[in-house]
């Protein structure tokens, strides 16, 4: 697993909202220069978090995991089911 600190998270928070600005306002919404976050950008790469753009985080490479719900609901009649109350 790799050493992830706050500031690699909010350069991929900010990578996954807009992986097309320049780096320079992407250091101003971070806090760090330009030089530090494209060093850090180069690291995710290297180490497989970041696999492409628009930005494609791998989950299982910082620890984590992904879960997804899926509800169906029994007994429900149309009205309530299309929010028609």
């Amino acid at each position: 697993m790799t050493k992830i600190d706050k500031k690699d998270l909010k350069i991929l928070y900010h990578l996954f909202q807009n992986s097309r600005q320049p780096l320079s306002i992407l250091g101003k919404k971070v806090g760090l220069s330009r030089k530090v976050v494209g060093y850090r950008i180069n690291r995710l790469e290297k180490e497989g978090i970041i696999t492409g753009y628009p930005t494609h985080i791998v989950n299982s490479a910082l620890g984590w995991a992904l879960a997804r719900f899926y509800y169906t609901f029994q007994f429900v009649n149309p009205e309530k089911k299309t929010g028609n109350n």
